[in-house]
């Protein structure tokens, strides 16, 4: 079961928008080193340079419904040369949903949604424990 915890925090970094950029890359591809190395289930589709876990079948043979379309998506890697300093990177994957904004001298990154695993008719409040485990992950990270 999973918790959507619904967030609008931003993170301010002194920072170009391309080195965050390049910094999220590094950090997803770390999580797929760390936690799914040599799965036969990772797939990586090279057009969209997404990674992604098993298939819908596989969610749905485990009783996972994904109305989003991304509880199968692990990592979505930028290309930053395909991005302009106008363009606000909206950014997805089965842990958190964030926006990107910046230039050449600073950036942000606006965390809009978290998801995060709890155990069936849990009525705890996981809002601060799942921000405390993405700046830990990713702020961090980055700064």
């Amino acid at each position: 079961m999973r918790e959507i915890v619904i967030v609008d925090k931003t993170y301010q970094f002194d920072l170009p928008r391309e080195f965050v950029i390049n910094k999220l890359n590094f950090i997803q591809m770390e999580l797929i080193k760390k936690q799914f190395y040599n799965n036969p289930h990772i797939r990586f589709d090279e057009e969209k340079n997404i990674f992604y876990f098993g298939n819908k079948e596989h969610l749905f043979n485990r009783h996972l419904t994904d109305s989003l379309n991304i509880l199968d998506t692990l990592a979505m890697l930028i290309d930053v040369d395909k991005v302009s300093n106008l363009d606000t990177i909206n950014m997805r994957n089965s842990f958190m949903e964030m926006q990107i904004i910046g230039d050449d001298a600073s950036s942000e990154i606006k965390l809009t949604r978290l998801y995060k695993p709890v155990k069936k008719f849990n009525n705890k409040d996981y809002t601060s424990k799942a921000i405390k485990e993405f700046e830990k992950r990713v702020v961090n990270k980055i700064r």
